[in-house]
């Protein structure tokens, strides 16, 4: 959910010649402080979830039923501290930063609408960070390369014939044809690709019949993939659909697989990764070199992939959540 950006930025900065302008978004907010080359361009996600937040703290939501479960108030706190410290140091910039605060990150159009309002245009770097509240605090890290992954949702639909269930011989069970999918699906990460790879698949949602003694006539369920490898990531929704087709086939029944690709794998450019780490280093912070790539996904790759940068993740608050509290994505 997105709200009307009010106060995000002081008021001031909406004259002409200010920097600052909505280049025709509905609720971001884009401004530019500096002057000439190069340009690089920060972003902090602003949009919230449509969870409401039972906490009493004094940073709790304002907006009933709406609350920013993922952090997105934080970043945009951390991005309004930097626009107000670069704008009063600005005469000293030798180029311009961007400052991108985006809608719409829990959704897949939110950098498309960045990109296609031209916030882009003429950028050289890109730099986005999200918290982690299970890192310590004050530290950083990131790492060249794959950080986040693709994401990619499926559904499989399961066709038999239903029965009752004291005569399951009348009909083509699909909840048993759906189990052997379940379970054979799994093959895929653990034989089918080298274990070298990064593959996770999930079923998260069996959904079957709406009563106790009738075997339904269909069973549907839903998960997600998660590669990090963009060969792989092209040959699963054929393995897969070849897999429960198979295996419906052979008891008489039919399957078909909906693949919705989302959010391709962050890729951050080695350089420029080097510079952020050693900037927080100089700035006092713990600045970590992650090995292995995260299995959570963020548009911030959109964004990326029009421009060279990096996204790091941060711990900047004192510990509120317990340590094994992780982010869902």
């Amino acid at each position: 959910m997105n709200l009307p950006p009010r106060n995000v930025l002081p008021a001031g900065w909406s004259r002409p010649g200010s920097g600052c302008c909505r280049w025709g978004l509905k609720t971001g907010v884009v401004a530019e402080i500096g002057h000439g080359e190069p340009l690089i361009a920060l972003r902090a996600d602003i949009d919230a979830l449509p969870i409401e937040e039972t906490t009493e703290r004094p940073w709790r939501s304002q907006q009933p039923g709406v609350m920013h479960a993922c952090g997105h108030d934080v970043h945009s706190a951390v991005m309004l501290g930097v626009a107000l410290q670069l704008k009063q140091q600005e005469d000293t910039l030798q180029g311009r930063v961007r400052i991108l605060f985006q809608p719409a990150e829990e959704t897949f159009n939110g950098a498309r609408q960045l990109i296609d309002a031209g916030a882009l245009e003429g950028v050289q770097a890109i730099f986005g960070l999200h918290n982690a509240p299970d890192l310590p605090l004050g530290t950083l890290r990131s790492r060249a390369g794959a950080f986040y992954a693709n994401v990619d949702r499926f559904v499989i639909r399961i066709e038999g014939k239903g029965a009752h269930a004291a005569r399951p011989q009348e009909g083509i069970d699909s909840i048993v044809i759906a189990s052997h999918i379940v379970t054979a699906l799994q093959t895929l990460p653990s034989r089918v690709f080298s274990s070298l790879e990064t593959v996770v698949l999930s079923v998260t949602r069996f959904t079957a019949g709406n009563t106790w003694n009738v075997l339904p006539q269909s069973v549907e369920l839903e998960g997600t993939v998660r590669t990090h490898n963009g060969e792989i990531r092209a040959q699963i929704p054929h393995r897969m659909r070849s897999l429960i087709q198979g295996i419906a086939a052979g008891f008489g029944a039919t399957a078909e697989l909906e693949w919705t690709e989302g959010p391709p794998a962050l890729i951050n450019t080695p350089g420029w990764v080097d510079v952020a780490l050693d900037v927080a280093q100089q700035s006092g912070y713990l600045a970590e070199h992650v090995e292995s790539p995260q299995d959570g996904r963020r548009r911030f790759c959109l964004l990326s992939a029009a421009g060279a940068g990096g996204v790091c993740q941060h711990r900047q608050c004192q510990r509120v959540w317990s340590a094994s509290r992780r982010l869902r994505s």
